[in-house]
């Protein structure tokens, strides 16, 4: 072994070590490669990819004393900006910089759970890192989901429908205690989406047309319940009764079109030859002075009184 040197004075950026004792990590045969194995490196443990790193990565300039043992010091944050705090060991591993296994992200006030901890980081965090930085509300639901089929018109409580199981999974509703629009009938036995579907309609409302538009034209001021039920919409339910023309006779079980078409449901005009014009016998003797219900009745039109 060489005998130790006194330390010379150290010119200003030269590198510097504990002592002169170059044999500690040199050699008389070579004077490179140092003798400094990954075993050897007892200052600091060097392991996974910090074992096969080169030496001058960490001790630039030939620097050896003093050199940084913290990962901030050679790791720089660029994705964090010290937003963690500087426990790098606490999430990365010294394999690979990228291998994240150890991080808890309940520390974010953010568990992960079902479906969220299946999903890989850069879905949420962007290929960069950076993405939810700039969010003002990163653990909100719309950061990452975009609700296309029903739009915004539940607000921002997704939870309050969807499970982080899958997006798709929506427990049981109770639609008569939560809305003012009970489900009845047929309608209780739809799909959530053929009314809540953003892409075909807006926010749905408790009217009828929102859903079923209106084929009437708006020829008519009734509401829709007047005449429909919600177990057969085709089935005409509406009380003539309550009209100034009540159904009597034939009346009764005439269809609707017969006296409404195009359809015309206001306006319709209630004397008899609105609708038997063509029932009235085109001949000179027939008497032209006198009503129709002079001599016809709403049971039978052929049945004459007189």
């Amino acid at each position: 072994m060489l005998p130790s040197l006194p330390s010379p004075a150290a010119a200003p950026g030269a590198a510097t070590t504990a002592s002169a004792d170059c044999a500690r990590c040199h050699t008389t045969e070579a004077w490179r490669p140092s003798r400094i194995t990954a075993a050897s490196h007892q200052t600091f443990a060097l392991r996974g990819a910090h074992a096969a790193a080169a030496c001058a990565s960490c001790h630039a300039g030939g620097t050896f004393v003093g050199a940084p043992r913290t990962c901030d010091a050679c790791h720089q944050d660029s994705r964090h900006r010290g937003r963690l705090g500087t426990s790098c060991a606490s999430c990365h591993g010294e394999q690979t910089w990228t291998e994240v296994a150890r991080f808890d992200h309940a520390r974010t006030g953010f568990a992960l759970d079902h479906q969220h901890a299946r999903t890989g980081c850069k879905a949420c965090h962007g290929t960069s890192g950076r993405r939810l930085a700039t969010v003002d509300r990163p653990t909100a639901c719309q950061t990452c989901h975009r609700p296309a089929r029903h739009g915004l018109q539940f607000g921002a409580r997704c939870a309050q429908c969807h499970r982080p199981t899958t997006f798709r999974d929506v427990p049981s509703f109770d639609h008569a205690a939560r809305t003012d629009f009970p489900l009845e009938l047929r309608h209780s036995t739809l799909p959530c989406l053929t009314c809540h579907d953003a892409r075909q309609r807006p926010a749905v409302n408790p009217a009828c047309r929102t859903c079923h538009g209106d084929p009437h034209r708006a020829s008519n001021s009734f509401d829709c319940l007047d005449c429909h039920r919600s177990d057969r919409w085709r089935i005409i339910r509406f009380d003539h009764d309550l009209t100034s023309y009540p159904l009597v006779g034939g009346h009764r079980v005439a269809s609707c079109g017969g006296c409404h078409s195009n359809p015309n449901w206001t306006g319709v005009r209630t004397d008899c030859v609105a609708c038997h014009a063509f029932d009235r016998p085109q001949t000179a003797d027939h008497p032209m002075e006198i009503t129709c219900d002079d001599c016809h009745t709403a049971t039978r039109w052929r049945a004459i009184l007189r």
